[in-house]
């Protein structure tokens, strides 16, 4: 199986979506209770859970090509050695 990289997008939605569910299955609510009045605060939650995740990915990411660069620096050329 391939790995692909990480999307915060679904990962979020996907949360957003289990956390919701997890709500209405276990907690003391039911569907026709939940007004939009009382919903807004889960958007604004799953926006700032990707804007969050997509920096966290960047920073990550930078590491790792500053990381990579540093190796290849490090490591002397085979031409070099022999000659």
């Amino acid at each position: 199986m391939k790995t692909h990289r990480f999307d915060p997008l679904s990962f979020v939605f996907g949360l957003s979506a289990a956390i919701f569910g997890a709500i209405l299955l276990w907690g003391n609510v039911e569907i026709a209770d939940l007004r939009p009045s009382h919903l807004w605060p889960f958007p604004v939650l799953a926006l700032g859970m990707l804007f969050s995740l997509y920096g966290v990915r960047r920073l990550i990411e930078t590491a790792r090509a500053a990381r990579a660069d540093s190796q290849e620096e490090a490591q002397p050329e085979i031409s070099s050695i022999q000659d």
